[in-house]
């Protein structure tokens, strides 16, 4: 697969989730209501749509999970080479989508900020833990080796349910982006479209507190998730070995 059409289905995956974002949501009289369904049943098709060509990751924080979490010279490697590429791609698709919707939406752009009554303190934590649960979802069902990802359209649902979960933990206070590309597609789209610079004045949240997520996740998945399953793994071919022997050896074996 060419480097290029890996690229262009990363910019088309989050131009697709940013999509479903921006026309899923009702404006009215300055207030915004989305239908979080809609928005759920985009990014499931976002995912399988690019999933088999790019690897699906349409989130600059998830690139950089997958690169932490690699343990491979060679691998970590590439995917350094492709980190900045992938992180381009996804906000050039992401701010494409709420750019339209100010052709198609009068000028109404999804507004993403933290709730005005709490704190960026509550913003900041619940955005990183409610990124750190849904980046770590994906990190587990990425192993092929999993038990659930050996059905590639239950891995995505299981993947969808992580992120509807990370947005149900942090929706009501920071918005629950999850997503830096989001943040940035959202918030300077609305810049561009107002002038007003406070417009990105959150944007800041959006951005670190995902790639802090990313680093919770990677530990989570190389340290518990990985570690328990390797030993698992071990603890079964012992069980599977032994079972093999003859019961002369067995019983060597016991007497040891």
């Amino acid at each position: 697969m060419s480097t290029s059409k890996i690229l262009l289905a990363e910019a088309l995956g989050t131009f697709l989730l940013a999509s479903a974002i921006e026309f899923n949501t009702v404006y009215f009289e300055g207030t915004q209501t989305s239908n979080t369904f809609s928005i759920l049943a985009g990014f499931f098709i976002a995912i399988t749509v690019t999933r088999e060509i790019s690897g699906g990751h349409i989130n600059p924080a998830v690139t950089f999970s997958f690169y932490l979490a690699e343990e491979k010279p060679d691998n970590k490697s590439h995917l350094f080479t492709m980190l900045f590429p992938y992180m381009i791609s996804q906000c050039l698709g992401a701010i494409c989508a709420p750019l339209l919707g100010i052709l198609l939406y009068n000028g109404n752009i999804f507004k993403l900020a933290p709730s005005p009554s709490a704190s960026l303190v509550d913003a900041f934590l619940l955005e990183m833990i409610g990124s750190a649960f849904f980046f770590s979802v994906i990190l587990v069902q990425s192993n092929k080796d999993a038990y659930g990802s050996t059905d590639k359209t239950l891995s995505t649902l299981m993947i969808t349910g992580g992120l509807a979960c990370g947005s149900a933990f942090a929706g009501n206070i920071s918005g629950a982006g999850l997503n830096p590309a989001i943040g940035f597609g959202f918030n300077v789209a609305r810049l561009l479209i107002t002038g007003q610079v406070d417009e990105c004045k959150y944007l800041w949240i959006y951005i670190v507190s995902p790639l802090c997520g990313s680093f919770i996740a990677s530990w989570f998945y190389s340290c518990c998730f990985k570690k328990f399953y390797e030993d698992d793994e071990q603890s079964l071919k012992k069980d599977q070995d032994y079972s093999l022997m003859d019961s002369k050896k067995k019983v060597e074996m016991n007497n040891l």
